[in-house]
């Protein structure tokens, strides 16, 4: 018995002339800039690197002393770093990562964009937290 194939239909066929026309692209994209490598490299080096994540539950085995500001207190303490707890009201990704977080009935809208200490590692993981 011969093994017979079906013919493969007009939308397969161009279907793979696509794909191969844009493997062969990028081949040539990369032989005619070798540094584009080096961007995606800088890209993966996360200056945020420790200060994100999911953290493990902390289940009372330590005892850190912290000491959390009220969201009212905010607008006083301004240019200082401030440890908060509140709840995640609404979130909005626009290149720049917009926060509304809620404590009680004061709300404050935090604005994460990348920079020397924020990268965008950060920013992608922040903007997967639910509400």
């Amino acid at each position: 018995m011969e093994n017979t194939e079906p013919p493969k239909s007009k939308k397969q066929l161009n279907r793979e002339k696509k794909e191969e026309s844009k493997r062969l692209a990028k081949e040539e994209r990369a032989k005619a800039n070798p540094n584009s490598n080096k961007h995606e490299e800088q890209e993966s080096a996360d200056a945020s690197k420790g200060n994100y994540g999911i953290m493990p539950p902390i289940q009372s085995q330590s005892r850190e002393r912290r000491s959390f500001t009220e969201l009212e207190e905010i607008p006083k303490l301004e240019g200082k770093k401030v440890l908060i707890r509140a709840r995640l009201q609404h979130k909005k990704h626009k290149g720049v990562l917009f926060l509304w977080l809620r404590q009680r009935q004061e709300t404050i809208q935090c604005i994460l964009q990348p920079s020397e200490t924020i990268s965008k590692q950060f920013i992608h993981f922040a903007s997967g937290i639910s509400r």
